[in-house]
This record gives structure tokens, sequence and C-alpha cells, in this order.
């Protein structure tokens, strides 16, 4: 039976350290995430659980550090009750799962916690980097653009598509990299107007209304220069 220790955090450092969890809809879900399905939130680093919600740590750039309460605990694998980020990233319940590596406990979990302190904060913000992150209904064509730059796709089909684009792509093709991602974004888009409002304008002006797109490719940045470091427990 595999294992697997999970982290969920808080910047409230009143929370208490042994706590009982209680699957609920987060207040603030992402664009494109679940809104129906009551879980706990949890991620297999502390990296993981801060750029879920990156935009807190800004409100602690002047001090340059924060503590923060992160309960742990360790889950065993096979479970009904987890959903791995995996499964959330590829049924599109989590669209950037692959970058926090969220995992969902649908039952109650009681949690032991512990102080911990981020410290080199400015230095975080200011060296954060870009990510792409792409749906995985366009993993074909992804594969297909990387081809057409003579680049050889057989070792990374499995790859799911955060890991081949931010991890692997940029160390096999650091000279091609931008172009590819430029290609994509000319690939990967959605029609901007839809087929509802090209009717009505049809009805309304007698002539039809010129279909745009626009690119189905998020990106976003992140932290990956924290340093973290546990304090103490209570």
């Amino acid at each position: 039976m595999r294992k697997i220790k999970l982290y969920h955090i808080s910047y409230d450092t009143s929370e208490p350290l042994d706590k009982e969890f209680v699957p609920k809809i987060p207040k603030n879900c992402a664009t494109g995430e679940n809104e129906s399905i009551e879980r706990i939130c949890l991620s297999d680093s502390i990296e993981g659980c801060i750029n879920a919600a990156e935009d807190n740590l800004r409100n602690y750039e002047d001090a340059d550090k924060a503590i923060i309460v992160v309960w742990e605990k360790e889950f065993s694998f096979p479970d009904d009750k987890l959903m791995c980020w995996p499964y959330l990233y590829e049924n599109n319940f989590v669209p950037d799962a692959a970058l926090t590596h969220e995992y969902w406990y649908l039952e109650k979990v009681r949690m032991q916690g512990s102080f911990y302190e981020i410290s080199n904060i400015n230095h975080a913000i200011s060296n954060k980097k870009l990510v792409y992150i792409i749906k995985p209904k366009y993993k074909e064509k992804v594969l297909q653009v990387i081809s057409k730059h003579g680049i050889d796709t057989k070792s990374i089909t499995k790859l799911d598509l955060y890991t081949l684009v931010n991890d692997w792509l940029p160390i096999i093709s650091k000279d091609k990299f931008d172009i590819i991602i430029e290609d994509l974004k000319r690939e990967i888009r959605i029609p901007y107007n839809t087929d509802e409002e090209i009717l009505d304008y049809k009805n309304i002006f007698d002539t039809l209304l010129s279909r745009n797109s626009i690119i189905d490719i998020d990106s976003q940045k992140i932290y990956h220069h924290l340093t973290i470091t546990k304090k103490y427990a209570k």
C-alpha cells in the first residue's frame, strides 16, 4: 500500500494546531474549478499550497517573512475518499492541479499542525516563474506542434501537459521554446462569439458578425524560490 504526506496551510496563526477539517466548497474557486463537490483541499508540498493561493503572500512583502500554520497527514492509497491531482487535472475539476498538485479529501479528517516560517519573500516575488496551463484535451495538438519543430515526442506521450510544456520542453528546446509557445497560442483557440450572438447580430443588422477567437491557454507566475522552515509546534 502506497503512502503520501499531504499538507494544508493557513496564514491565520490563531488556528488550532490539532484540527478537524470538514469538506466544503472553497469560497474563491479558480476560474473553471468545480463548484459542486465538497472537499478538503490539500497538496503534496507546502509550496504547492502557497501557490494555490499565491496572492496571500504579498501581504507579507514589507516584512519579507511570514509565519503560517501547516497541517500534515499521511494518507494511504488506494482510498476512495482521496482524489489525486492527475485525476483532478485530467477531468478538469481543477485546471491548475498539475501546477499545485492539489488533492481532495471527501470526508472529515483530523490533522496535526506546526508553525513554519516563509522567508526571502521579496526575492521569491521578484523571481516568480512564468508557467503555462493547457487543458488536457489539447494534448494531441500540443504534440503535433512540437513535432513540427523536429522534436521527437515518442518518449513524452505519458507526461501530463503541464510537466511537458513547463519542465520538459524548456530543457529539450531552449532555443525554440518561445517560438513553440507562440505556435501553440495560434493553434489553441476558442470562438469568442457564440452562435447565438452571431445570429442575433444578423437579425438586427442583416449582416454576419466576424467569428473571432481567443487563446485558450492560461499563464501564471508561481513561487519557486521560497525558503520554508519548520519553527515549532504547540
